[in-house]
């Protein structure tokens, strides 16, 4: 588990979480508000973005937050540690999307089932709900010469 994952801005300014190897992002949600309770009982709370990878669920922080800035949870056993509690609200519906993708990807994790990278790349369209907000991966970010953290 870990407060600061590496972070990149893209070319919009936004900070993006910077992948893994062999990791792909399958989603991004906004107004999502975080809360993690630590063994020693500190509490952290922010408004932000979740994304949804093929290895971990990765939450990062709006801008202004002073406490850490970002968690993120990789698919192994004991999710958030044995000895932290959290949870995450949805402050703009979409558990119907984010909620089914992220159970897949963890019953795959389970079963240790490879992604076919070739059909991944292969892609090139994603069915969506205009009223929905999530923001489904086609096209992986590009990964950036060096990576940004943020304070």
């Amino acid at each position: 588990m870990s407060f600061k994952p590496e972070l990149f801005e893209d070319e919009e300014g936004k900070k993006l979480p910077l992948a893994l190897e062999n990791e792909l992002f399958i989603l991004q949600r906004a107004k999502i508000t975080f809360q993690c309770k630590t063994p020693d009982h500190a509490v952290f709370k922010s408004k932000g973005r979740i994304y949804c990878t093929t290895q971990r669920i990765i939450f990062v922080a709006e801008k202004g937050v002073t406490q850490h800035g970002c968690f993120f949870e990789a698919f192994n056993e004991d999710i958030g540690g044995g000895n932290f509690s959290w949870k995450v609200t949805f402050a703009n519906g979409g558990t119907g999307i984010v909620l089914p993708v992220f159970l897949r990807l963890m019953e795959k994790r389970k079963k240790k089932e490879e992604i076919d990278m070739n059909f991944v790349q292969n892609q090139k369209k994603a069915f969506v709900d205009p009223n929905d907000p999530t923001v489904i991966y086609i096209a992986q970010p590009i990964k950036p010469v060096s990576a940004v953290q943020t304070t």
